[in-house]
């Protein structure tokens, strides 16, 4: 995966894939293989909002997202040697996990990458 960089509301950050169809009929980033399980990935990326007046972190996550639903229960997620597994939304088509507020070390690891490809394995 080619990690981009997508900014919005002033107060939110993404960085990984987004295709057009998910953000904003732009394309940030790019995966290879783009499908998975007879699904086309639409995003992997993690993201954080931050509270616009005290600057403190709301929420960091992690998620994945195909344009039809999957069967799988869970699916897993290897980036930068670390394993999270996700858990689906909105009919198996969305699957995420929340990292806690306190550990920055994702999100600012693929900030870091931004431009450049890493491997990602989905499971």
């Amino acid at each position: 995966m080619t990690i981009g960089e997508y900014t919005y509301g002033g107060n939110q950050w993404e960085y990984g894939y987004s295709s057009a169809e998910f953000a904003d009929g732009k394309v940030y980033g790019s995966i290879e293989p783009n499908i998975f399980k007879g699904s086309k990935i639409t995003s992997l990326a993690v993201g954080q909002s931050v509270d616009p007046s005290s600057q403190m972190i709301l929420l960091h996550i992690l998620w994945i997202s195909f344009s039809i639903g999957l069967s799988q229960s869970t699916i897993k997620l290897t980036i930068n040697n670390s394993t999270y597994t996700l858990n689906p939304v909105e009919g198996n088509t969305y699957y995420y996990i929340e990292l806690p507020t306190n550990d920055s070390s994702l999100i600012l690891w693929m900030q870091s990458q931004v431009g450049k490809t890493i491997p990602v394995i989905i499971q």
